[in-house]
């Protein structure tokens, strides 16, 4: 497949409104040849790549774990507090 026959089938999934599986399996189109030539052509995004940090890249959470039987289980609850998070005075 070339460029412009994928970038042809590429566009066509992200107009139809459907996710990529769904796609493919109404194009009778195997997803894992999707994303191969959708990662060839430069069209994925890495998991690596994050945006830099805004002022202090920690925040303080909560982390409580409450015994639920005598099992020994666990609900484990984390709070995030926004309000409480520094701001930058930059």
């Amino acid at each position: 497949m070339n460029k412009e026959e994928f970038l042809a089938l590429y566009k066509r999934q992200q107009s139809s409104g459907l996710t990529i599986k769904d796609f493919c399996n109404n194009e009778s189109y195997l997803v894992s040849c999707f994303h191969y030539w959708k990662k060839k052509y430069g069209l994925s995004h890495s998991y690596s790549k994050h945006a830099e940090p805004i002022g202090d890249s920690f925040i303080s959470l909560n982390i409580n774990a409450i015994p639920t039987s005598s099992c020994g289980d666990r609900h484990v609850i984390i709070d995030f507090h926004p309000a409480e998070r520094p701001t930058s005075t930059s």
